[in-house]
């Protein structure tokens, strides 16, 4: 059977012209932005305290039984790769380590660039004061949901230790996340990797666990007047392409051991389904490159074949039944399909150049006018 569908991951990485890396300019942070220094901070009615940002690189395994500042900044050190946005984290948590009970309106956003990109932005600001605020962005595996959960967890970076943190939030889909949390830790990692973004809960649960929060969410209405989630939807928006990048570090979690990369960028969904998708793509772009296949190839790469359709239509069963058990009358069906896909069909022309000793002539026997072919025997006038 052909491997045909893997033919977007196909078109997404065997056609590519350059490396992967190549086409991710703006992956390093960028550093044109300069976020609003403690001073600034200071004069809008924030006393922010000094933060030592040169301390030591912290050890893999951190200590959750004294709730101090270290631990929060410990493990905002661990899991940001950015230092311009690990320092900023730092600056927040340093001037939050007093609060117990903190309100945070979060949200995310997914736009393009004037490249087609698509890049992710997403802000928060703390309800207690207004002034404390955060926005960064992202580019690796981009969706909308993603962004709102990268402005969750940002939040829970800068919290206390044993706080009480509400999240307000327009994603109803991050809200169903943090409600089945307890039922994702239990998970064997093979089931977790099932988990749309598995590492970005892995990441939440783990500073969840080491901070002993407590965490409600509360689903707010987008774009309904609330002045606070439109603030924070301003944020979100208006740092998608210029603010720094947010990146986490997802081997410093327990429970990682090993993380596929392309081109160093870590590949953020399940390992099993990434290699046997790519081997897909490999079976399948050795398909094409079969001399045979030179048109199906030529019209692939220009994108004038709609395979979604295509795969559909030869692997589509009849009934429910054919999925659960060996149809002889759906194998038989589908074999013939393929066979008219791939040009196997055995008519005269065919029969004749295996064996001309047996077929002394390729003349169809309907009309008696032209070579049965393939393509004759759709169009004879006889049928």
């Amino acid at each position: 059977m052909l491997p045909i569908k893997s033919h977007q991951l196909y078109q997404e990485i065997i056609l590519l012209k350059y490396n992967l890396i190549d086409l991710l300019p703006l992956y390093e942070c960028n550093t044109n932005l300069n976020f609003p220094s403690s001073q600034v901070l200071s004069s809008q009615g924030a006393v922010l305290p000094q933060v030592n940002i040169d301390r030591p690189a912290p050890s893999s395994s951190i200590s959750n039984s004294c709730p101090s500042i270290d631990i929060v900044a410990d493990l905002i050190d661990l899991l940001i790769e950015a230092q311009q946005v690990s320092n900023r984290l730092k600056i927040i948590a340093s001037a939050l380590r007093s609060v117990d009970n903190i309100q945070i309106y979060t949200d995310g956003s997914l736009q393009y660039d004037v490249s087609s990109m698509a890049t992710m932005g997403f802000g928060w600001m703390v309800v207690n004061n207004e002034a404390f605020e955060f926005s960064a962005s992202a580019i690796l595996w981009p969706s909308s949901t993603k962004a709102k959960m990268l402005a969750c967890l940002s939040t829970l970076m800068v919290v206390p230790v044993n706080a009480t943190v509400t999240l307000y939030t327009d994603s109803a889909a991050t809200i169903t996340g943090f409600e089945k949390l307890d039922e994702f830790r239990n998970l064997s990692a093979r089931r977790r990797e099932k988990i749309l973004n598995f590492q970005l809960w892995m990441t939440v649960a783990h500073i969840i666990e080491c901070k002993c929060l407590t965490v409600n969410m509360i689903k707010v209405k987008a774009h309904s007047g609330d002045r606070l989630n439109d603030r924070a939807d301003k944020l979100a928006k208006e740092v998608a392409v210029s603010a720094p990048r947010l990146n986490i570090i997802y081997m410093n979690l327990p429970g990682i051991n090993v993380e596929l990369t392309v081109d160093n960028l870590t590949l953020e969904t399940s390992s099993r389904k990434s290699i046997k998708t790519l081997f897909e793509a490999h079976y399948f772009s050795q398909f094409l490159n079969l001399h045979r296949n030179a048109d199906i190839k030529l019209l692939t790469e220009f994108h004038h074949l709609n395979w979604s359709a295509t795969s559909f239509m030869l692997n589509y069963n009849i009934s429910a039944n054919d999925t659960a058990s060996t149809s002889f009358t759906q194998h038989r069906l589908r074999s013939f399909k393929y066979k008219i896909f791939s040009e196997e069909l055995l008519t005269l022309s065919r029969m004749r150049r295996r064996r001309p000793d047996v077929y002394p002539d390729d003349v169809c026997r309907s009309c008696l006018m032209s070579t049965e072919s393939q393509f004759h025997f759709w169009k004879c006038p006889s049928h």
